[in-house]
């Protein structure tokens, strides 16, 4: 080869008969050219010319079409992308082992350009804070292939360190840079995509804390919520329920202490001549009480219910009604084993002692009169019950109305309207 010559002044200026390097390799001459850069701007598309000469003076030219794009010197957006990891969770049991390899395809996605190069750096990746550690040490090496120019499908290839995963996932964001071609014009800044990769691991040998249990997790607290609010408005309810039924019980307690103390005053009356007008006095306050009860507490049935239920002792029989004496319906039936599940409840907690057991529980029914005053020693009962002349202001009842009274009147916790006289 004598020459090479080479006319460039389609893309750069001045650039006419340029002489070229040649070299013989083989059964072939190779030919460099050392040029000015492109100089000329916009699109082109035109051909450069050569010229070759031998020994001989023999000369061939040639034509060889060029085309050079419009360089775009901007930050351009023409891609979008989507990610898909294989395998999706990776097994724990499996990472002591091997260093486990996790593909991820990179799906790239634009209406107007086509990819030209890539550029990648796995230096340039950013991980997460994972118990004062970079999740990046948990892999030991990460690369991009199918990187050619023109390819939409690229993958990211993250290669983890072997050893015990004890964490829930390893999360990183590499940059892949694009060269890219839109029309007749490239970009002559890369295009940096961020591509955020999530590696999430399952089967800890301890057991798996998953996204299933936390969901199952979540319901039983929402549940518990739930319950919380219901028990919380009934335990309202209940606790002023108790203050009804305290206030109601400090009422009928007054009024025993002064049946009490009336029934101390008609004891010890006889022998004390001084104390009989007042004895005669609290007869007559009491049988207004007591007849003032009956109208305020007597009408009121419902009361006696409410508080039966909110201690938890209202009968079956006290509900619906009970068959009238001697019955036996199914009421009466249900009621007299819950009345005997109670008594037995009672004598239990008395631990069966005596008469002061049977003082306590009585079948939860009425303290008998006679049954207090079994221990007042020589008191001459007889004596102390003669008859009085007739009061006309003192209201008296017979006895068997007085103990139906009672009977219909029965309150929690064994304190009742009318004793027995």
């Amino acid at each position: 080869m004598a020459a090479a010559k080479a006319d460039f002044s389609a893309i750069i200026s001045d650039n006419i008969n340029i002489e070229g390097i040649c070299n013989e390799e083989g059964d072939y001459w190779i030919c460099e050219w050392i040029t000015m850069p492109i100089n000329i701007s916009g699109y082109i598309s035109s051909n450069l010319i050569f010229n070759f000469t031998d020994i001989s003076g023999n000369s061939k030219i040639y034509s060889k079409p060029i085309t050079v794009f419009e360089p775009v010197n901007m930050t351009v957006d023409y891609w979008e992308h989507s990610l898909s990891c294989s395998p999706e969770l990776v097994d724990r049991a499996v990472t002591p082992l091997i260093n486990q390899k996790v593909y991820c395809h990179i799906d790239l996605e634009s209406e107007e350009a086509e990819t030209i190069s890539f550029t990648f750096d796995n230096q340039l990746c950013m991980g997460e804070t994972i118990n004062d550690t970079s999740s990046l040490s948990y892999l030991s090496d990460i690369e991009l292939f199918n990187s050619y120019s023109g390819s939409e499908d690229i993958y990211l290839l993250a290669t983890l360190a072997r050893g015990d995963m004890k964490i829930n996932n390893i999360s990183f964001i590499c940059p892949v840079y694009i060269y890219s071609k839109a029309g007749n014009k490239v970009t002559g800044i890369p295009e940096e995509e961020n591509v955020s990769v999530n590696i999430e691991f399952y089967n800890f040998p301890l057991g798996e804390y998953s996204s299933d249990v936390q969901a199952k997790i979540d319901v039983s607290k929402d549940f518990a919520f739930y319950i919380g609010d219901w028990v919380e408005t009934v335990d309202k309810l209940l606790n002023y329920g108790r203050k009804i039924c305290q206030l109601y019980n400090t009422v009928l307690q007054l009024s025993q202490l002064w049946n009490k103390f009336t029934l101390l005053l008609s004891l010890v009356g006889k022998p004390f001549p001084m104390l009989e007008g007042t004895r005669t006095g609290q007869q007559l306050i009491v049988q207004r009480m007591q007849a003032t009860g009956k109208e305020a507490w007597g009408g009121i049935s419902a009361i006696n219910k409410f508080c039966k239920f909110m201690s938890c002792r209202l009968f079956y029989d006290d509900v619906w009604g009970k068959a009238g004496p001697g019955g036996d319906s199914l009421g009466d039936q249900i009621g007299d084993w819950q009345r005997g599940v109670l008594d037995n409840a009672n004598w239990f907690s008395t631990a069966g002692m005596g008469d002061v057991g049977g003082l306590l529980a009585n079948g939860g029914r009425h303290l008998d009169f006679f049954q207090v005053t079994r221990g007042l020693g020589d008191v001459d009962l007889a004596a102390r019950f003669q008859p009085e002349p007739g009061n006309a202001d003192v209201e008296v009842e017979p006895r068997a109305r007085v103990q139906q009274r009672a009977a219909e009147h029965e309150v929690p916790l064994h304190v009742h309207v009318f004793g027995r006289w």
